[in-house]
């Protein structure tokens, strides 16, 4: 897969990130999440960033990413619409793997790797699709218009952070979902 690492998209605002006792860097619009320390810490680095639709029709949210080393503080990528959760990705050293849920809900799962993967979600009012490299992982039920997307670790455990990278973040209004954007 090519990587091509875009500038800022005028449908997301900048990267807020929080560092903690790790390391949180935002350099030319690409989030990484470090854990470059030698303490143990349950006090992780995340980050969020807005993201901003022109209307209330169907929607599509897509980035790409690359996990580092999995270490027990697991770290996730979640679509929100204010406090509510719309679906989620992370990994962890526990279970080793990439795992997409809905809320609880585990909707997808598979071995964790280090290598660069396109994440689009698409929505309308009555279902939403998700794509992991170009491919359908997940289809359900309608999820609202997300207004963020947030990196975070999702453990309260001590240990260290997983390392994670997130770039090309866009967020637009989209009747179909559109995979021209990562370049392949």
């Amino acid at each position: 897969m090519t990587v091509t690492i875009a500038l800022l998209s005028l449908s997301v605002g900048p990267w807020t990130a929080v560092a903690r006792a790790n390391i949180a860097t935002v350099e030319n619009d690409v989030l990484r999440i470090d854990n470059s320390g030698q303490s143990e810490s349950n006090q992780f680095a995340s980050a969020h960033r807005q993201l901003k639709f022109s209307n209330g029709g169907p929607w599509q949210v897509s980035y790409i990413f690359k996990y580092g080393v999995l270490r027990p503080g697991g770290v996730s990528i979640t679509l929100r619409r204010d406090a509510r959760e719309s679906v989620w990705i992370g990994a962890d050293a526990y279970y080793g793997a990439m795992t997409l849920f809905r809320g609880t809900e585990q909707l997808w799962s598979r071995k964790a790797d280090s290598e660069w993967h396109s994440m689009l979600i698409w929505s309308n009012t009555s279902i939403t699709r998700i794509y992991l490299d170009g491919i359908l992982i997940s289809t359900v039920n309608g999820s609202p218009m997300p207004n963020s997307l947030t990196v975070e670790t999702r453990s309260s455990n001590v240990g260290k952070q997983s390392e994670l990278t997130v770039a090309n973040v866009r967020a637009f209004n989209s009747g179909q979902p559109n995979f021209q954007l990562f370049g392949e």
